[in-house]
C-alpha cells in the first residue's frame, strides 16, 4: 500500500506591492525665495519687537533682575543671508569696554618679560615647559581668553596648535598677538573673536551693569568689525539681516545695527 502524501499549498515568497521611494527633495519655489528676500530687505523698524537701543536695554535689564552675575551678559545676534558658497564671517572685535575678564596665556623664553608679566598678574607665562604642560593637559586652557607669544617661540607651538587653535588661543602675526610689546598685549585685552555658525552670528556685547553709552560704544565697534569682514568684491554675497539684543532669559529685541558703523 502506498501512503497518501499531503501537499502544502504554495505560498509566494515575494511581494507584489510596488517599491516605495523617498519623495524627491523639493527646491524652494520662487515665491518662497522672494518672501525670504523681502524679509531680509525689510527695515528693522518693521520688526514687531523693534526698539531704540536705550529702551531695549531697559527691558533687558528688567528681565535679569535677581539673576546671578554669570547670567547678566547681553548678547548680539545677527541673522545672515548668504549666497551658496559664500565664506562664513569671522574676525575679531576690539571692544573699548572689555566684555570678558582678561585671562591670558603668554609664551616666551625671555626671562625679563616672564618676570614683568608675572608682576602684572599673568598666571600662565613661560616657554618650552609651559608648552609641554599644555601638551600633557597639566594646564587647563578652558578658562583662558587670550594668547600671546614673542617671535622667537612661535615655531615651537606646533605640537599644541591643534589644542590651542579651536579655542582661538593660537598666537598669530596677522592678529597682532605675536609681539615683544607687553603694553600691546594688555591693549588687546578688549579684543574678542567672532565666528559665524550656520546662518547666525552671536557674540557677547556687554553686561547688564554697563551704562547705555558703554553698550552703544561696544555695538559701534562690533558693527564696524563685522561689516568690515564682508568682502564687497566677493562673487558670493553676504547680507546682514535683523540684529537682536538678548540676555539669558529675554526674547531677542530688534535694534538698529548697520547705521552704527
Amino acid at each position: 500500500m502506498f501512503k497518501s502524501v499531503t501537499t502544502k499549498p504554495l505560498t509566494r515568497s515575494f511581494s507584489i506591492t510596488s517599491t516605495s521611494y523617498a519623495p524627491a527633495s523639493k527646491k524652494p519655489s520662487r515665491k518662497s525665495a522672494k518672501v525670504k528676500q523681502k524679509k531680509y530687505n525689510s527695515p528693522v523698524t518693521s520688526h514687531p519687537l523693534y526698539m531704540e537701543i536705550p529702551q531695549a536695554l531697559r527691558y533687558l535689564r528688567a528681565f535679569q533682575v535677581g539673576q546671578p552675575l554669570v547670567k547678566q551678559s547681553i548678547y548680539l545676534q545677527l541673522s545672515l543671508n548668504q549666497e551658496k558658497g559664500a565664506h562664513p564671517l569671522n574676525g575679531s572685535i576690539q571692544f573699548p569696554h572689555p566684555v570678558v575678564e582678561f585671562e591670558p596665556i603668554v609664551f616666551t623664553t625671555q626671562a625679563d618679560k616672564i618676570e614683568e608679566l608675572k608682576k602684572n598678574g599673568v598666571k600662565y607665562v613661560g616657554g618650552a615647559e609651559l608648552i609641554e604642560q599644555i601638551k600633557l593637559k597639566e594646564v587647563s586652557i578652558d578658562s583662558l581668553t587670550h594668547a600671546f607669544a614673542t617671535p622667537e617661540i612661535v615655531d615651537k607651538l606646533k605640537p599644541v596648535a591643534r589644542m590651542l587653535g579651536p579655542k582661538g588661543l593660537l598666537p598669530n602675526v596677522k592678529k597682532g598677538t605675536v609681539t615683544d610689546d607687553i603694553n600691546k598685549m594688555f591693549q588687546l585685552s578688549g579684543q574678542l573673536p567672532f565666528k559665524q555658525k550656520d546662518v547666525l552670528l552671536n557674540c557677547i556685547i556687554g553686561n547688564c551693569n554697563f551704562s547705555d553709552l558703554q553698550i552703544l560704544e561696544n555695538l559701534h565697534a562690533a558693527s564696524k568689525a563685522i561689516y568690515g569682514s564682508i568682502d564687497p568684491k566677493a562673487t558670493k554675497k553676504t547680507k546682514v539681516g535683523i540684529a537682536r539684543l538678548h540676555t539669558f532669559q529675554s526674547p531677542g529685541i530688534a535694534v538698529e545695527f548697520e547705521g552704527l558703523q
